[in-house]
């Protein structure tokens, strides 16, 4: 061969009357590397990123209230701006999946924060309710780029011993937004300005929204100091680049010079697919199609359909009520003091909020006030998910991921039935937040997806199964709604039984043994 990092005489190299070793694999030649400065800043970086998609989606939800009074949003409007970022990653999310394994991780990501920041941004001005939505919608497609990247590219720069942890403590920054965005909620929200923006007093939310932007901008100055993942350019078989990366990973992770760096060719090869190959919209779509296919392939798709059902599941229980959640501890804030069920309550607040046609609006009105209480439980509740997902990332070194995903379903389901008859404010808030940790088992889907695809179709898989999830995210946080008014008990007794049989599937999904051999195994 041209490439004399597989050619047999250069396995070993003399320095004097030693021999030693210079070809690896490319998982031996990224544990020499060792973890350190590198993959702080990596992770702290990746992290932002996270948070930056974490506010892109969920941003809205925390100041909807009061921008139903600035911009005088209907029922039916809200209801799509609550969820028209998850509709752009929904739209999108192939599309980034394929750029991501084929243009490269770093360059997707970079274009996806900028251009969303920006958007986010532009949003903060909007003058009407439809440009609001069409920019949230943008947010989303953007965004989706980071979704479909960010976990693949964190775990590219690890050796199979370390990947499956950092990608888990990754998906912390989830849970660290339920405590990031509530809380500059609090901080913002109430203060009121002189400013005039189209005639009008400037609303808080506007700055809120502003101020979300700021992990965005922070990744966005960080990214350019990050190279690209050295899998990725392995895989597209430019070895000297992924050499070049390795060795800068080891000088900054060790002081040694790069030259040290034990490691000077691969003994084992990958190959993927690049836009080299592209050669018009046909050549494009068979592109898209070769890097789908493989997920099906009979070795891999049990296991990708498996995959793709506890990532909707997932997502259509815990995002599906997050989603409401505000709008039922406003609710139950509201009876604090009463002694009544999450459904009688919801079904007291409905009745009175029904409109002139006797269709139930769904909503409490708009807020001209913060109600603290609200933010603070969502603050408490980021906090204790913060900590389960530091826990996860914990356990996933010693607990097979599995059995992880088996024992929160199963929490989740023996949690959310009893929300049917438990009365109280205190005992149904408690309820609703241990059942909504369901939502962890979204990053352990994530972290099995990593471990599972070639380095050549892993962005395109996660963007796959992330789609799945959104689009359980858009039916949760619709139909949650409309049961919500006609059927609230059906709502918990469905989710429950639902996540209590999901741990049957989860049973099924391959050991970390079994992953490596399919992984393997082409057919």
């Amino acid at each position: 061969m041209d490439n004399p990092a597989f050619e047999d005489d250069h396995h070993f190299a003399d320095k004097g009357n030693q021999t030693r070793r210079t070809l690896y694999t490319f998982d031996e030649a990224a544990a020499l590397c060792g973890t350190g400065k590198f993959h702080t800043f990596l992770f702290v970086v990746c992290g932002l990123c996270t948070l930056t998609l974490m506010t892109a989606t969920l941003s809205v939800g925390f100041y909807i209230m009061f921008v139903k009074c600035d911009l005088e949003v209907s029922v039916y409007e809200q209801g799509l701006l609550a969820s028209t970022a998850f509709i752009g990653i929904v739209v999108s999310s192939h599309t980034w999946g394929f750029l991501s394994d084929t243009w490269g991780r770093l360059k997707v990501i970079q274009i996806s924060i900028f251009g969303s920041v920006i958007l986010a941004l532009v949003s903060a001005f909007s003058y009407t309710t439809w440009m609001l939505i069409l920019l949230r919608l943008l947010v989303g497609v953007f965004i989706c780029g980071t979704q479909s990247s960010i976990f693949s590219y964190l775990g590219e720069f690890h050796s199979m011993k370390t990947k499956s942890q950092a990608v888990t403590y990754l998906s912390v920054f989830l849970s660290v937004a339920l405590v990031f965005l509530p809380a500059l909620a609090i901080g913002i929200l109430p203060l009121e300005f002189d400013w005039m923006l189209y005639g009008k007093p400037f609303p808080s939310w506007r700055l809120l929204e502003i101020v979300y932007t700021i992990p965005g901008i922070i990744a966005s100055l960080g990214l350019p100091f990050l190279p690209e993942s050295p899998k990725y350019l392995f895989t597209k078989s430019d070895h000297q680049k992924a050499i070049d990366v390795l060795q800068y990973i080891y000088h900054v992770n060790t002081g040694n010079s790069r030259e040290e760096y034990p490691a000077k060719g691969f003994s084992d090869s990958e190959k993927s697919r690049n836009l080299k190959e592209v050669n018009g919209i046909r050549s494009a779509l068979l592109l898209v199609w070769k890097q789908t296919a493989p997920m099906f392939y009979r070795s891999r798709v049990f296991v990708t359909l498996n995959l793709l059902v506890h990532i909707f599941i997932s997502y259509f229980a815990a995002h599906g009520v997050f989603m409401w959640f505000p709008e039922i501890l406003n609710a139950l804030v509201k009876h604090i003091e009463a002694d009544m069920t999450v459904c009688e309550i919801m079904r007291y607040e409905f009745d009175a909020s029904t409109n002139a046609t006797g269709v139930s609006s769904g909503n409490l009105g708009c807020a001209s006030y913060v109600d603290i209480v609200t933010y603070q439980v969502m603050i408490i509740m980021g906090a204790l998910y913060t900590l389960v997902y530091f826990s996860a990332g914990y356990l996933v070194k010693a607990v097979e991921k599995k059995y992880l995903m088996m024992f929160w379903f199963l929490f989740a389901g023996v949690t959310a039935i009893p929300l049917i008859w438990v009365r109280g404010f205190y005992p149904i808030v408690v309820l609703f937040i241990c059942f909504l940790v369901v939502g962890v088992c979204g990053g352990l889907v994530t972290t099995i997806a990593v471990d599972f695809y070639p380095t050549g179709i892993s962005a395109m898989a996660v963007c796959l199964i992330m789609m799945i999830g959104r689009i359980g995210v858009v039916a949760g946080s619709n139909s949650v709604g409309i049961i919500l008014n006609t059927n609230c008990e059906a709502i918990f007794y469905g989710l429950g039984s639902l996540s209590c049989a999901v741990v049957v599937l989860s049973f099924l999904l391959p050991t970390s043994l079994t992953k490596k051999e399919k992984v393997n195994n082409p057919s």
